[in-house]
């Protein structure tokens, strides 16, 4: 058996030929997965046949290999490039191990399995590009090492798999993605298959998991999907907001957090870099889709808020049934900026996230024991009585003039609920790693970056709702933020760490027997905005 390389350019009837290796029949996750590729700019496909796909050689040898029918071993890889690179691969391999220009072009690539009901594998490829009009943020990716005919290369993207209808469906393939972008990029928990997913969800056996056969083949309820999680080395954490499809009334009783706004839930833990599994209902159907990043209005808010989502316009999902990358609004009034081609649709409607989201999980590092949201109303709480109950005092410190008067702005911010909020997860060393970069005046900087931390902490970011992007580096300017250890739940007077507003510097230390010296506040005589947090796309060498 030799390795076949097949090249070919990927214009309209080349696009159609890889989209018949994708599916011979109507797909549309394969249309959108090329639709998605002529986005990128994407010029031309190099197939690997064959191809010993790990996943795809797990669940043969679960479940294929002892069916009646004969089932092909092996895969193929399709490379895709954003250049034709035949001449390179046309060349001696000398030359094809030189330079970086095919590293550059390279836009990911795309397991095929030989099996009808699922064909397409395990993919990583690329984000989508930002626009003029919006930003795209790619917060739950990873480097997928690999190598080709003896050249390695990186792909820096979000892994997407279909259900195969035999040991998967969507929330296995929802798990799939959550689970594999967070071991490739942290290390911290195994690689795990499709078939051994459906075995943690499904074990021990419970009676609505024995309707259908193979058990877990048609779908997970949502204590499947945790016990899933826990069983992948995660800690899961799981907000019902209610079926939305049915009356108003029912949906309220049922509910553990009907109050919260969906967006709101999922964007604190997508923008903390964290996959989030997102379970849909509507009157048609269950499903479960993962949220993999967020689409970025590059003008202000799209609608009145107090926390960051409201500059968000769509999240970015991975959907087996429609494909990768897809955008779902946030609103209805979301749907006409965003490209038709992207959206999440289902019979001909779009699917709006206050409208059909019934239920979020989340994946998190174990040593997490706090919420988003508690971590975030610790700091707002924190600045409200601040700006009630010690703004003159901290004021009378200050000689400049033009320094109180910013005090006395914020704290009337505060009061009048004026400020946008902006919670994320981060460790300590990536939280100074930015701090450090992120222009803040030099005396509370180097005051912040030195404190001793917990692994794992809440970021609140404070910033005006009229910032705009900067016009390079794409993040927006904050003037102040909150520090709350994330790894207890003894509540605000031991979990709030620090809180910097402009000219102020408040300094908990929660170890300290002495009350007066647990909390001590310190006035700077300069100050000004700095850079809020933004996860760039980096350049990534393949090793």
């Amino acid at each position: 058996m030799y390795l076949n390389l097949d090249g070919f350019e990927l214009d309209p009837q080349g696009s159609q030929r890889l989209r018949e290796l994708l599916s011979n029949s109507s797909s549309p996750a394969a249309d959108a997965l090329i639709s998605h590729l002529i986005d990128l700019g994407a010029k031309y496909a190099i197939v690997e046949d064959p191809y010993i796909d790990k996943d795809y050689s797990s669940d043969y040898q679960a479940f294929y290999s002892s069916a009646f029918k004969d089932y092909e071993r092996t895969t193929r890889r399709a490379h895709i490039f954003a250049s034709d690179v035949r001449e390179k691969f046309g060349a001696d391999l000398a030359k094809l191990l030189e330079g970086e220009d095919v590293d550059e072009s390279y836009l990911g690539y795309i397991v095929i399995r030989p099996l009808e009901q699922g064909p397409i594998g395990r993919t990583v490829l690329k984000f989508p590009k930002s626009t003029d009009t919006l930003r795209v943020r790619p917060m739950v990716r990873a480097p997928f090492n690999l190598h080709l005919f003896g050249r390695g290369f990186c792909v820096n993207g979000a892994p997407f798999i279909q259900q195969d209808h035999r040991i998967s469906a969507c929330a296995q393939a929802a798990l799939w993605i959550a689970d594999r972008v967070l071991h490739v990029r942290h290390q911290h928990t195994g690689w795990h298959s499709m078939a051994e997913i459906t075995n943690l969800a499904t074990t021990p056996t419970d009676a609505e998991l024995t309707y259908e056969l193979p058990a877990g083949s048609m779908g997970l309820s949502p204590l499947h999907v945790i016990r899933a999680l826990k069983g992948l080395g995660h800690q899961p954490l799981g907000y019902y907001l209610g079926d939305k499809s049915k009356p108003e009334k029912d949906t309220a009783e049922q509910a553990i957090a009907p109050s919260l706004p969906a967006a709101e839930v999922v964007f604190r833990y997508l923008d903390s870099g964290l996959p989030v599994i997102l379970g849909v209902i509507t009157p048609d159907m269950a499903h479960a889709i993962t949220a993999v990043g967020y689409v970025e209005s590059t003008a202000g808010q799209c609608r009145p808020g107090t926390t960051y989502d409201s500059f968000v316009r769509a999240f970015i999902v991975h959907d087996d049934q429609r494909g990768p990358y897809r955008y779902m609004p946030l609103t209805k009034a979301d749907v006409d900026f965003l490209p038709r081609d992207r959206l999440l649709i289902d019979n001909g409607k779009v699917l709006v996230v206050d409208e059909v989201i019934s239920h979020i999980f989340v994946p998190l590092p174990s040593r997490v024991l706090i919420r988003a949201e508690k971590a975030e109303v610790m700091a707002h709480d924190h600045l409200v009585r601040q700006a009630s109950a010690a703004s003159e005092g901290l004021i009378a410190e200050i000689e400049s003039e033009e320094a109180k008067g910013k005090v006395r702005d914020f704290h009337q911010r505060v009061t009048n609920k004026l400020l946008l909020r902006r919670t994320y997860l981060t460790s300590a060393g990536r939280y100074r790693h930015h701090l450090a970069k992120s222009g803040q005046q030099v005396e509370i900087g180097s005051t912040m970056i030195t404190r001793v931390l917990p692994h794992f902490v809440w970021v609140t970011e404070f910033l005006d709702p009229e910032s705009a992007l900067h016009p390079e580096h794409h993040y927006r300017p904050i003037i102040g933020h909150a520090v709350v250890n994330a790894t207890s739940t003894g509540g605000p007077n031991s979990d709030l760490l620090m809180i910097h507003s402009p000219h102020v510097l408040v300094e908990r230390d929660i170890n300290s027997k002495d009350p007066k010296k647990r909390e001590q506040a310190s006035v700077f005589e300069e100050d000004g905005p700095y850079a809020g947090r933004v996860r760039l796309e980096s350049k990534l060498r393949a090793r």
